[in-house]
């Protein structure tokens, strides 16, 4: 989940006034306050948010996840957006294999089930 506290430091740092901010984003004071109270915020209001701050939406949200700011966190030479940018990167292209080895899977089920009939038309 975003933190609140980071979304209001960067909008602080853009210059734009919460009212402002609300309205870019498309929602209330109150709606806003309840989507973070409940943690309720939905992937397109991550992405609007994101680009009213001209932030990325991985930035948002990995910086959220440490405590610290992450101009601070490095590990290895590379900074927590960096890593969540990778494992993101590597999840989405795990799931493109997965989905290529169903694929091929399927295609070996078929071509074993027609096996037997193209030997009998062979036979014939």
């Amino acid at each position: 989940m975003v933190d609140i506290k980071l979304v209001d430091r960067i909008r602080k740092s853009r210059g734009i006034s919460k009212m402002e901010f609300y309205k870019l984003i498309g929602m209330s004071s109150t709606g806003y306050n309840q989507m973070f109270e409940n943690n309720s915020m939905k992937i397109a209001t991550l992405e609007r948010i994101a680009e009213v701050l001209n932030v990325s939406a991985t930035d948002l949200l990995a910086e959220s996840v440490v405590s610290e700011p992450l101009e601070n966190y490095s590990k290895d030479g590379l900074s927590h957006a960096d890593l969540v940018r990778e494992n993101l990167f590597l999840l989405k292209e795990s799931n493109k294999l997965k989905d290529e080895i169903i694929k091929l899977q399927k295609e070996i089920a078929s071509l074993k089930e027609g096996a037997p009939a193209a030997k009998k038309n062979k036979n014939n």
